[in-house]
């Protein structure tokens, strides 16, 4: 390659990352209108007893949703109590509702949390969900707890076992389940079952313009599903977690900003459907 023709190519990728900063940073009043349903989600689950919500910062490559909790001590004890008795992983709901809610690619999403003797950071990397604690020198936990009221349904977490690759099952999840929701399709949109992200051990899907397949109210629906592969002795462990959106529309869906969190307003019917697609998706990976 010539300098020329690299200086060219050089400048077209500046652009385009010109462009792509642009965007993110032009939806700011999308991303502080979701905060509602976050917070409601929040409250439902009952983590907004021991967590609040504090600000939103939009950055060019990235937003950031800042909560605040006590201390150090509340935050171990939290996602302990997640783990233990609730088999739900408190930082891996609060990052997965964050950039759903928010309509984020991983890399655009993190959650930083502001504690008096700590910073914790939530952000996926190379496909997992982790989180950094940060000590701040001086300051010392209180250890006094707070009241946790029982956590509802932070998470719908599925899990299975399959003796397939990790690479046959995305090929036959992808399938399976563009073939599922396809009788669900919107009459006037385009139907859609992809991928959104993709590493070695996770798969994100996303199902849009379908009809009534949850809700069965003639509302158009955005559903998202949250894949993770671990390479066990002789199988694979597939467990995935559901998402839904739903949004009124006469003929055309309607913008991404009138979309909203099926949960906690239609919680049941919410339940019920991750039943029956559940059973689908186990079917799928057998």
């Amino acid at each position: 390659m010539n300098i020329r023709a690299f200086l060219i190519l050089f400048i077209s990728f500046l652009a385009l990352a010109s462009v792509q900063c642009q965007d993110i940073t032009s939806k700011k009043e999308f991303f502080e209108s979701r905060l509602v349903d976050y917070s409601t989600w929040l409250k439902n689950t009952h983590l907004a007893t021991i967590i609040s919500l504090d600000t939103l910062s939009v950055l060019p490559g990235k937003v950031i949703l800042n909560l605040k909790i006590k201390d150090k001590h509340n935050w171990e004890r939290l996602v302990s109590i997640g783990d233990s008795a609730y088999h739900q992983s408190v930082p891996g709901s609060l990052y997965n509702h964050f950039a759903f809610t928010m309509d984020l690619k991983d890399e655009h999403a993190e959650i930083d949390i502001d504690a008096t003797d700590a910073t914790i950071i939530i952000q996926r990397k190379d496909g997992n969900i982790k989180t950094e604690l940060w000590k701040k020198m001086g300051e010392i936990s209180s250890d006094v707890d707070l009241p946790i009221e029982g956590l509802i349904d932070i998470s719908n977490i599925n899990t299975f076992q399959s003796n397939k690759s990790i690479e046959a099952l995305k090929a036959i999840i992808q399938k399976g389940l563009k073939n599922y929701f396809v009788k669900y399709k919107a009459k006037m949109e385009e139907y859609q079952c992809v991928p959104l992200y993709e590493l070695d051990n996770s798969l994100i899907i996303g199902v849009n313009n379908i009809v009534d397949a949850v809700l069965k109210e003639g509302y158009f629906e955005h559903l998202q599903f949250n894949f993770n592969f671990s390479q066990q002795p002789g199988k694979v462990l597939v467990t995935y977690e559901m998402f839904g959106k739903y949004g009124a529309g006469m003929i055309w869906a309607p913008q991404n900003s009138r979309y909203h969190d099926m949960l906690p307003k239609y919680q049941e019917q919410f339940k019920l459907f991750n039943l029956i697609i559940s059973n689908e998706i186990g079917k799928i990976v057998k």
